[in-house]
């Protein structure tokens, strides 16, 4: 079987080609495949769809990963507003989501306590 461009098993492939650069370490490709499976899903699906934010979440833990944790930050802000729109606020997902938004709250904040003391 042949899919159009804009199928949502080409972006399901796009995230796992972003799995494995990103079990390879390979932030760099993963960001790459991560950002065009999303770009994808918000075409298919939209922007408040919980594949959507399945993307949002994965790019936030590419950006962790380059320590990029603004970028982190807002992709995970992101898939947490659509979970808990999609879910609600005691879902297994939405749960996930939160603790990773607060994990990555606690080191931008370290990150930028930091700098503050450097400059």
């Amino acid at each position: 079987m042949i899919f159009q461009e804009n199928h949502p098993d080409i972006a399901g492939s796009y995230s796992n080609i972003a799995l494995v650069f990103h079990d390879q370490k390979d932030y760099k490709k993963a960001l790459q495949y991560r950002q065009k499976a999303l770009t994808m899903k918000i075409m298919i699906y939209g922007e408040k769809h919980p594949d959507t934010a399945d993307s949002y979440a994965g790019l936030a833990l590419v950006y962790h990963d380059l320590g990029e944790y603004k970028s982190a930050l807002d992709s995970c802000e992101k898939a947490l507003g659509t979970y808990n729109a999609c879910y609600g606020n005691t879902h297994s997902k939405t749960l996930q989501c939160m603790n990773l938004y607060n994990f990555l709250l606690e080191k931008y904040a370290r990150l930028m306590s930091h700098k503050s003391f450097e400059g």
